[in-house]
């Protein structure tokens, strides 16, 4: 074979690729933004959606550089799509509104059963000085926090946690699916609002024969979520959920909750904001790049985000996630 023939059979199969790739980002597209369907296969990918349409830009220049001027218009049309969808969710707000209430700074943090830098997350936790700070997957002492903070609730047996400077009126425990969660209210100048702090089943089945990315099952934790939101009618107060949701912002469930709730990230912040991985856990070994959001501040009317950015590595598979709220009752 020709070096001239040997170009053309790669550049037919490169083409090939490139139109096979297309294909399945047009089948993703029609079942999450026309069927909303979160069958194993689309909700998986649904949660890297940016990255996507990452290769698809990739896609984008081969295409130019292999001069197939319909490949290249078709990505061209896939991207504006995509740009369309993403860019009022990665960029910056355009203009937040100034402060005029109480400040709140909150810290949400899966600081990880199996942690082995528990000492110097808890000194960072201590050194946020945070008003409201929740804990998933504590399994260590909580003794330092107790101490920082006046009013606190531990619920041992899931590790979570609520440590508050504001005093705690009312504070239950609930439980759905295989963690407690935890409902709170909290008095700040004689105005109070119910705190969640939720730790969320992860998208797996239990099947651990099967490869990892196969057992993506979002049933169980998507019906946790709609218990949650079942309760937002009967609440009369002001509402933060806050926690690790196990869920990408891209999940068709996310937007349910941000019909009820706005998201204290992408009302404050821009970018991914990515908080999974912080490391490697038992479920995922191999070294990662941060990925996904799977960690949130939620709030209802009265509150408004100021701030929002993700901590530092911890020990844990998660990154914290602080927010700072304007607390106006």
């Amino acid at each position: 074979m020709t070096e001239t023939r040997k170009r053309s059979a790669i550049s037919r199969f490169v083409l090939f690729l490139l139109g096979l790739y297309a294909l399945l980002l047009v089948i993703f597209l029609v079942g999450r933004l026309t069927l909303r369907s979160d069958w194993f296969l689309l909700g998986l990918g649904a949660n890297f959606t940016p990255y996507l349409f990452g290769l698809a830009l990739i896609a984008l220049l081969l295409a130019a550089l292999l001069r197939a001027p319909r490949m290249a218009a078709i990505y061209g049309l896939l991207l504006l799509i995509g740009a369309l969808w993403l860019a009022p969710r990665l960029l910056p707000p355009l203009r937040l509104p100034e402060a005029r209430g109480t400040s709140l700074k909150l810290v949400t943090f899966n600081i990880y059963p199996h942690n082995q830098q528990v000492e110097e997350a808890l000194e960072w936790l201590l050194s946020q000085n945070a008003d409201l700070l929740m804990l998933q997957e504590h399994s260590g002492d909580f003794a330092s926090l107790e101490a920082a903070y006046p009013y606190a609730r531990v619920e041992r047996s899931g590790g979570s946690g609520i440590f508050s400077r504001y005093p705690i009126t009312e504070y239950e425990e609930i439980t759905f699916g295989e963690f407690v969660h935890q409902r709170a209210v909290i008095e700040v100048a004689g105005s109070p609002f119910v705190l969640y702090n939720l730790h969320l089943s992860m998208p797996l089945t239990e099947d651990e024969s099967v490869p990892l990315p196969l057992r993506y099952d979002s049933t169980q934790r998507d019906a946790q979520i709609r218990e949650v939101l079942a309760r937002a009618p009967e609440e009369t107060l002001p509402v933060i959920l806050v926690g690790d949701f196990n869920m990408s912002e891209y999940s068709p469930i996310y937007d349910q909750i941000r019909a009820d709730y706005t998201d204290a990230y992408r009302a404050a912040s821009w970018g991914i904001g990515a908080t999974w991985p912080g490391g490697a856990s038992e479920e995922w070994t191999a070294p990662l790049p941060r990925l996904i959001r799977l960690d949130y501040v939620w709030h209802t009317a009265g509150f408004q985000a100021q701030n929002a950015t993700v901590g530092a590595p911890l020990g844990s598979d998660h990154l914290p996630l602080i927010v700072t709220l304007d607390w106006l009752p």
